[in-house]
């Protein structure tokens, strides 16, 4: 489960049914992204998308990636 709030009340909250980290990352930083999380000054925009690009391994080697579907 990941729950977070912007400092003028609006939230998200998401569960991810396998359990797993690598799809909330991707999903979590979309949503926040799409709240507008961008605009908020301060906002480390680049490390957002950097955290949003989740990559997946075949033998330690980059063999797709999870897109968020939002």
């Amino acid at each position: 489960v990941y729950v977070a709030a912007l400092p003028d009340g609006r939230a998200v909250a998401l569960k991810i049914a396998d359990g797993g980290f690598r799809a909330g990352q991707a999903v979590l930083v979309a949503a926040l992204l799409r709240l507008g999380v961008a605009d908020i000054p301060g906002a480390d925009v680049a490390a957002l998308q950097q955290w949003g690009q989740v990559a997946v391994l075949g033998h330690g080697e980059p063999v797709g990636r999870i897109r968020p579907l939002l």
